[in-house]
C-alpha cells in the first residue's frame, strides 16, 4: 500500500496537497506580476522623459532660429522703446519740476482767502458789519421806548 500512495502522490500536484505551498506559489506569482508592472512603468517613464527630452531640444532648436532671423530687430525695438520710456520719464519729471518753480502761492492768495471765508460763512453764517449792528440795536430801543409807558407819580 505505501507503493500504491506512493505513486499516487506523484500524479497530485503539492500545490493541491499542502495550502501553504500553493499560498507561497501565488504569492511568488503576484511578486513577479508587480516587478513586471514595475518594470513596464519604468520603461513607460523612461520613454516619456525621451519624449519629453525631444522636445526640449526641438523647441531650443527652433527658439535659436527666430533668434538668428529676427534677433537684431528685435534688440532695435527693445531699446527703441527704452529709450522712449526714458525719454518720457524724463519729460514728466522737467513737467513736473517746471510747475513747482514756476508756482507762485501769492498768485492765489486772494482765492485762498475768499474760499475760506465762503466756507466760514456757510459754517457760522453771515457775520454783520457794524452798520447793521448799529441799526439793529437803534430798532431794538425804538421798540422799548415806543412800547414803554411812563407813569410818574407823585
Amino acid at each position: 500500500m505505501t507503493e500504491q500512495a506512493n505513486n499516487i502522490d506523484a500524479f497530485i500536484p503539492a500545490e493541491t496537497t499542502d495550502p501553504a505551498a500553493s499560498r507561497i506559489a501565488e504569492l511568488e506569482a503576484a511578486i513577479l506580476a508587480g516587478q513586471e508592472r514595475e518594470q513596464q512603468l519604468e520603461a513607460a517613464r523612461a520613454s516619456q522623459a525621451r519624449i519629453v527630452s525631444e522636445q526640449l531640444q526641438q523647441q531650443d532648436k527652433l527658439a535659436q532660429a527666430l533668434m538668428i532671423v529676427l534677433g537684431d530687430p528685435l534688440e532695435a525695438l527693445i531699446e527703441c522703446k527704452i529709450e522712449d520710456s526714458t525719454r518720457l520719464h524724463n519729460s514728466v519729471e522737467d513737467m513736473i519740476q517746471s510747475a513747482l518753480n514756476d508756482f507762485d502761492i501769492c498768485e492765489y492768495q486772494t482765492d485762498i482767502d475768499n474760499l475760506i471765508d465762503e466756507r466760514l460763512n456757510e459754517r457760522l453764517g453771515e457775520i454783520p458789519d457794524e452798520e447793521d449792528r448799529q441799526r439793529e440795536i437803534e430798532e431794538t430801543i425804538k421798540e422799548l421806548i415806543a412800547g414803554a409807558s411812563v407813569s410818574i407819580d407823585l
